[in-house]
């Protein structure tokens, strides 16, 4: 008998199921020079942005992943 319930499967889905892809540039002589990256939270990305606001950077493809007002925000944070 599992004891897995469907309260937990649903908080496990919450808490897994939001992806957000961001780079990072951790040499900023090169311009081109990103690592990848992602969290499970938007918490989290604001608190990644505020940490290294120059070397923060989202692709077009990493875009896609964001609602129009998280992009908005972390506009607003990388300034």
């Amino acid at each position: 008998m599992n004891n897995y319930n469907k309260t937990e499967q649903i908080m496990d889905n919450h808490r897994t199921g939001f992806l957000y892809p961001y780079h990072i540039n951790h040499d900023l002589r090169q311009s081109d020079y990103y690592t990848e990256f992602h969290e499970h939270d938007f918490q989290s990305i604001v608190l990644r942005i505020s940490e290294e606001p120059k070397a923060f950077y989202l692709t077009e493809d990493d875009k896609k992943y964001y609602s129009t007002q998280e992009l908005e925000v972390v506009e607003k944070i990388s300034k």
